[in-house]
């Protein structure tokens, strides 16, 4: 692939000699092959251009087949009598363009002029089973020149790869009728129809790949700006231009300087970081895969720097040079278009015209402006991302080509201008398409010099998996979630879309989601960085003090919302009066509710769920009660058991003795569970008489299941039931723990089975049996625990890479009654009971667990006392829990056998 006039700088490796002719062993060919392979990633660890160790590994194949075809056709020549020598060999796709990493495939087409005979097949055949013994994988056809042709012309995918070819041994007057007859007959046959094939393609692979080259783990051969993009382009600039390469299309003035420059970055940062997964993998590996990051970062010579992690800094730089390639080989692809579906040209051309003044007209379907416009009044910078929004209209390539290039002058005069500010405030304010328009801002860099601290937010990788995407487009996905509320979408949930109706300051809302991360990777808490970053952005916006008292608030507490609804105890009066203190008024407390949906809506797929949003709803209504009603005494407790048990006798209809049954249960159970919930728990207690225990179960949502628990309360019951629970393959995602006046029990757990969506019966009969073990003392949990986890990791797959570290947090202030233990690490299998095994041999009683994980990471907390003697008091003891418990985190996932175990 062509960038520059000296034909890319060729780059001619120092190769190693092949075996002697004569009689030769495949050990020897083995030998040289490592030695040649070894070279090349000599090249990569010296950091050498992606390109020149493409071209070092593509230098080496060609003397490999060269040498090996020496040696097979000397065998060849002992064996038969000399005949037709005719066979040409052309390597074709990256191999032909000369852009191989350490384990690609070598693509190789066998041309013979006519027709086979004895020595095209005794040839062939042997170089391809020797090449196979050696270790490559080959893609390969054996073809008469005739034969290219016409496959070519009946299959887009022989066309492409034809694009491509290129002489490597053989008989070179072969490979000469070859060429002539693709440059005569196929290469540059029906254009049009070539370039919608290779659009289509083009789609469908991106639909393939998650539409986004955001993707926490890309794909560097085949996703969104990847260099099948790069390919592509050139395939297409190739038929419809007749060039050769991106130089070409330079010469002919459809590619500017700097783009063609970028592109070439491009291009080599991708090539290397190729080469890297190659020889991180030691096999044709594509995939940035999370736990690859941080290795291939330190390759490449990225550091650490500030609160921007090694692997953050490389990410960024990659997601920089994919969204180029995505943006640069589109304008490519689009004059392709143009060209190839022509342009109404004279009087008819004028037709279908709208003036919109300022400079702005619509033609085509498509918003043009003009340079003078821009010079004449910079604020028609904002007011062409305006009139696409209010007009509904794209822009032309043209349009969006000069916003880009004009974004680098908006300087502090454009940032402080109240036309720029007005403009940009009326754009949030109308949700119509507003997260498209801002991502469009944002990819044409307009955005980022407009709102610097968003700036350095752009293609800012979030290094945890939990995270799909990039902090800057994060946040205009969170936009986008607000806009389905604010738009009254039917497809998001009612409830929400009521709340936002009342909201009556929307574009301050939407504003809260564009900057709620403008803080990350300053180092220390982003939220808190970002809300005073926020008052500035508000003030050069001209806002009201009020307003950005509000933004500042909303800014600094978009994550406590979900902390605390996920986190802490919701039937504790003091949690729901010191959020509301927090949030301070009722239209606060009404953005952050919908701010801390679309937050976590916008993280990736299958991040939110019904769990989730009951929690968060029910933070949202008490916190609003109190400040409706000024209730910070918790009367609302009284109000909402009463209304419970009220309901719970309706429902009962009699048939059960409700006041009798209940009369054990403590207030914070009825706020836990709905009315119908407490029937079925109910209906249960019966069933204890003259049992240890009573486990029932019932599905609420698919690969989510409830298991109610009801018996005696002993010492780690919480711990018993956990390993229960991953003895038998299913994780505990929430727990529920109620004590009565009685001494009884009634737990209730939502599990989820570690494979599969379903449980068997035998399954749920297993967990029975191994919990009825445990607490007669006649299973041995531990053990069964440690064989679950062995048998999760025989089948796991490879770890993720570790580079935070664990946390235990304890805190006396939020509760009356129990010390709180929230613990932060990466997850393993069976962590939850380690962590609850370790309380109870400290002798601590659970009374309340919430457990949170978000892919790798877990975020758990315990309420927990001293067994009869309330809170955790003493500073010794405090710093004993949190050393005990770190040392837990901290354990490997698959230990080997201790003493202890051997005795058993």
């Amino acid at each position: 692939m062509r960038f520059r006039a000296d034909d890319g700088g060729a780059f001619l490796p120092e190769l190693p000699p092949a075996p002697a002719p004569g009689a030769s062993t495949l050990a020897e060919w083995k030998d040289y092959v490592r030695t040649g392979l070894a070279a090349v990633a000599a090249l990569q660890r010296s950091r050498r251009r992606g390109w020149q160790v493409a071209e070092a590994m593509s230098a080496f194949c060609d003397h490999l087949i060269r040498s090996l075809l020496e040696h097979i056709e000397a065998e060849y020549f002992h064996k038969y009598p000399r005949v037709e020598t005719r066979l040409a060999f052309v390597a074709q796709g990256g191999y032909g363009r000369r852009e191989m990493s350490p384990r690609s495939d070598i693509d190789l087409i066998f041309v013979y002029p006519t027709r086979t005979n004895q020595y095209v097949e005794f040839v062939s055949e042997r170089m391809l089973y020797t090449l196979w013994d050696l270790g490559f994988q080959v893609g390969h056809a054996i073809r008469s020149i005739k034969d290219c042709v016409r496959l070519g012309m009946q299959d887009s995918t022989v066309r492409t790869a034809l694009l491509d070819h290129r002489f490597v041994a053989g008989d070179r007057a072969t490979f000469d009728e070859l060429r002539q007859a693709l440059h005569g007959e196929l290469l540059f046959d029906n254009p049009s129809r070539f370039v919608r094939d290779k659009l289509q393609e083009a789609r469908e692979r991106h639909a393939r790949f998650g539409n986004s080259t955001n993707v926490v783990e890309p794909h560097v051969k085949e996703g969104e700006g990847s260099l099948r993009d790069l390919h592509t382009a050139l395939w297409v600039v190739k038929v419809r231009f007749r060039v050769d390469d991106f130089y070409g299309l330079f010469q002919k003035g459809l590619l500017g300087r700097s783009d063609l420059q970028a592109l070439e970055r491009a291009w080599d940062f991708l090539l290397r970081v190729r080469h890297e997964l190659h020889l991180r993998t030691n096999k044709k590996h594509d995939i940035i895969n999370f736990e690859l990051t941080a290795p291939i970062a330190e390759a490449l010579g990225f550091k650490t720097r500030g609160g921007t992690l090694a692997a953050e800094a490389f990410m960024q730089r990659y997601y920089y040079h994919a969204r180029m390639v995505l943006y640069l080989t589109r304008g490519v692809l689009d004059r392709s278009v143009e060209i190839t579906e022509g342009r109404l040209r004279g009087a008819f051309g004028r037709l279908g015209i709208r003036e919109l003044g300022h400079g702005f007209r619509t033609y085509r379907k498509e918003l043009i402006l003009s340079e003078k416009a821009l010079v004449d009044n910079p604020a028609n910078v904002m007011r062409a991302f305006r009139y696409a929004q209010k007009f509904k209209v794209p822009f032309s390539r043209s349009s969006y080509d000069l916003l880009r290039r004009y974004a680098r002058k908006i300087d502090r005069g454009f940032r402080r201008n109240s036309e720029v500010n007005d403009l940009f405030l009326e754009i949030l304010g109308d949700p119509s398409g507003c997260s498209e328009i801002m991502l469009q801002m944002n990819e044409t860099r307009v955005l980022g010099q407009y709102m610097p601290e968003f700036g350095k937010q752009f293609c800012r990788m979030q290094y945890q998996l939990y995270h799909r995407y990039t902090v800057d487009v994060h946040s205009c996905f969170c936009m986008r979630e607000l806009e389905r509320l604010l738009q009254n979408d039917p497809d998001v949930p009612e409830y929400y879309r009521g709340v936002a109706a009342r909201i009556p300051d929307r574009a301050l809302l939407m504003l809260s989601a564009l900057v709620h991360d403008v803080g990350k990777g300053r180092g220390g808490d982003h939220s808190v960085i970002g809300a005073r970053l926020v008052r500035g952005i508000g003030k050069r916006m001209g806002l009201s003090a009020k307003r950005i008292d509000r933004l500042s608030l909303l800014v600094r507490h978009h994550l406590t919302m979900n902390a605390v609804a996920q986190r802490r105890d919701l039937q504790d009066p003091a949690t729901i009066n010191d959020f509301a203190q927090d949030v301070g008024d009722i239209e606060n407390v009404d953005m952050l509710y919908l701010l801390s949906y679309a937050d976590t809506r916008a993280v990736g797929p299958n991040v939110w769920n019904d769990w989730k949003s009951s929690l968060l709803t029910e933070l949202y209504e008490r916190t609003r009660w109190v400040l409706e009603t000024g209730d910070y005494r918790g009367k609302w407790i009284t109000k909402e058991v009463r209304e419970r048990k009220e309901r719970l006798r309706e429902l009962a209809a009699g048939a059960l003795d409700v006041d009798a049954l209940t009369s054990v249960l403590p207030d914070r159970y009825f706020l836990n569970n709905e009315p119908e919930a407490v029937l079925r728990h109910l209906e249960l207690m019966p069933r204890l008489q003259g049992k240890p225990f009573v486990i029932a179960h019932r599905d609420v949502q698919p690969g989510v299941h409830e298991v109610v628990f009801l018996g005696y309360d002993r010492p780690g019951l919480f711990s018993v039931l956990s390993g229960t629970f991953r003895a038998c393959d299913l994780t505990i995602l929430d727990a529920s723990i109620n004590t009565l006046r009685d001494g009884r029990v009634l737990d209730v757990y939502r599990v989820a089975p570690s494979a599969s969506d379903q449980v068997s019966e035998s399954r749920w009969g297993r967990v029975h049996d191994v919990l009825e073990g445990a607490l007669a003392g006649s299973t041995d949990l531990e053990q069964l625990v440690r064989q679950s986890r062995q048998s999760l990791l025989a089948t796991a797959g490879k770890r993720q890479l570790r580079v935070r570290n664990p946390r235990v947090e304890i805190n006396n202030a939020l509760s009356p009654q129990y010390t709180i233990v929230d613990v932060f690490a990466y997850d393993r299998i069976g962590l939850l009971y380690d962590i609850t095994r370790e309380l109870t041999a400290l002798g601590l009683t659970i009374h309340l667990a919430k457990v949170a994980t978000a892919a790798d990471m877990i975020a758990d907390v315990f309420y927990v006392s001293k067994v009869g003697a309330g809170k955790v008091t003493d500073d010794a003891e405090l710093d004993r829990i949190r050393e005990r418990v770190l040392a837990v985190l901290q354990e490997p996932e698959d230990p080997a056998p201790s003493p202890r175990d051997d005795q058993r």
